[in-house]
């Protein structure tokens, strides 16, 4: 088994599989796969001040990996403030910073997830990794607890001497303490009478991510995910004038996403694009045991099947772009019929459908006192940002399929920040068709959603329209509450 993309830092050598490249500073080792790029970081005597970890796209559309080295300036202002700088990149990236005041700071989605004990003094991309060679942590399988779509929530992992390093959270290597950097304050959202500041968020949301995906098609071939939802099409708009250099994927799904295969059909049709239907495979107890073991065992093996046994028959020398994150835009978690305006961490565990379990109830505290926020809606877009893109979302990048690199193009500073300024009511209105959609593709914005165009959609159209009406209703009655206030 072959552990992509993964890592180890860590206060002398630990084990690590053999292959991978070391690199030493003072009393730090960091151990890395041969498929993870590692940029130095120089400071003005040309000594070493870090490393820069993954893919970094950066302002201008520059592939910051693909430099020799990096002056420490590029992404730490005089002082050690990171936020102006470093915070400018996209793509799926750690960056350590060495020197008097060591720390390590994820992207904001935190995709290129980690994990880290001060036991073993050590920082790893995955539990896997921080245990390597440890024989007492050989039957993992057999104790697997994860059902499908659960996660260990803030910070907690399968392994209870270890603790994830969240989005917005840098990690003090000196005292071993996660500190939040991000939001220093709640958001400040933009007036809904001010159209001008309304509408450059969403040119920021669609620049965003049109800026990343281009910048990437210059140098690599793209496989993008065409479904019938919404944060796909969001990332296929962005992708407009570079349609020549991307294949799209479909999972040829036979539950509810079956949706999915009709629409994509029919709009590669139309547009003519590259599509490739992909069979889901049975996920057997050695495809299981890879996939837990890359991600370290804190994600079930559902997405086996599709994102890595059904990818591998993608071309893998291409770069792969996720939807993920892209449901912090849209609310994810205000669903739910009744929403607290101030939920205590037992209300939280409802709200994002997590077992009701003593350790939960603890992490999601002390998380939810830590969380800089106007209201519920905030709140709540962080936890779905921290908690199920940091959480879920992002280890499980190490068990995909191993693309030539793969990232979230809406994992951006910049494009979050967008999406929190917009006020509640108008996102409410907005989440059937996102304006990024329009914006960047007009004619792609007509397409109905979750159906396939004309009557080959009809058949999935009567059979959600129940259940979209329902959803509807609901959020009409919160949007209305929210514009009279």
């Amino acid at each position: 088994m072959e552990l992509y993309d993964q890592f180890v830092l860590s206060r002398g050598s630990r084990p690590h599989p053999s292959g991978w490249a070391e690199r030493t500073s003072g009393p730090w080792v960091l151990a890395t796969s041969p498929t993870l790029p590692v940029t130095p970081l120089r400071d003005g005597d040309g000594g070493l001040a870090g490393w820069l970890l993954g893919w970094v796209v950066g302002p201008g559309g520059e592939l910051l990996h693909e430099r020799a080295e990096l002056p420490l300036e590029a992404v730490e202002a005089p002082g050690g403030d990171v936020e102006e700088r470093l915070y400018r990149f996209s793509g799926r990236w750690a960056c350590l910073l060495l020197g008097d005041r060591p720390r390590v700071h994820l992207d904001p989605a935190g995709s290129l997830a980690a994990v880290y004990s001060e036991q073993e003094q050590a920082l790893a991309s995955t539990t896997t990794v921080l245990s390597f060679g440890d024989a007492a942590r050989e039957d993992r399988y057999a104790q697997r607890v994860l059902g499908p779509g659960q996660y260990h929530p803030a910070g907690l992992t399968s392994d209870p001497k270890a603790r994830r390093l969240l989005p917005n959270h840098r990690l003090d290597l000196g005292t071993w303490e996660a500190v939040r950097h991000w939001p220093p304050a709640p958001v400040q959202r933009v007036d809904p009478a001010d159209a001008a500041g309304l509408q450059a968020c969403q040119e920021a949301i669609a620049g965003g991510l049109r800026e990343h995906v281009e910048a990437l098609a210059a140098r690599h071939r793209l496989v993008l995910p065409l479904t019938a939802g919404r944060d796909s099409r969001m990332l296929m708009a962005a992708a407009r004038r570079v349609l020549d250099r991307c294949t799209f994927a479909v999972f040829a799904y036979e539950d509810e996403r079956r949706a999915d295969l009709a629409y994509a059909r029919e709009v590669a049709r139309r547009f003519g694009l590259r599509l490739q239907v992909l069979p889901l495979h049975e996920v057997d107890e050695a495809a299981a045991r890879s996939y837990l073991e890359r991600v370290g065992y804190d994600a079930n093996e559902g997405k086996a099947g599709d994102f890595d046994l059904a990818a591998r028959a993608l071309p893998l020398d291409h770069a792969w772009l996720t939807g993920f994150a892209g449901e912090v835009g849209r609310g994810a978690y205000w669903k739910a019929a009744t929403i607290p305006p101030e939920p205590t961490a037992e209300e939280l565990l409802q709200l994002i459908r997590l077992p009701h379990d003593p350790a939960h109830v603890e992490a999601l505290a002390a998380w939810r006192a830590g969380v800089p926020h106007q209201d519920v809606h905030e709140l709540l877009d962080l936890a779905y940002l921290e908690l199920r893109v940091g959480c879920w979302a992002s280890p499980q990048l190490y068990g995909a399929a191993p693309f030539a690199l793969s990232t979230m193009p809406v994992d951006q500073r910049s494009v979050f920040t967008a999406m929190l300024r917009l006020p509640p009511a108008l996102r409410i209105e907005q989440r059937p068709n996102p304006p990024a959609v329009r914006i960047n593709w007009p004619e792609l914005a007509e397409l109905p959603y979750e159906r396939a165009p004309g009557p080959r959609g009809w058949p999935d159209a009567a059979r959600t329209g129940i259940a979209a009406a329902r959803e509807r209703l609901a959020l009409g009655t919160r949007a209305a509450r929210l514009l009279r206030r």
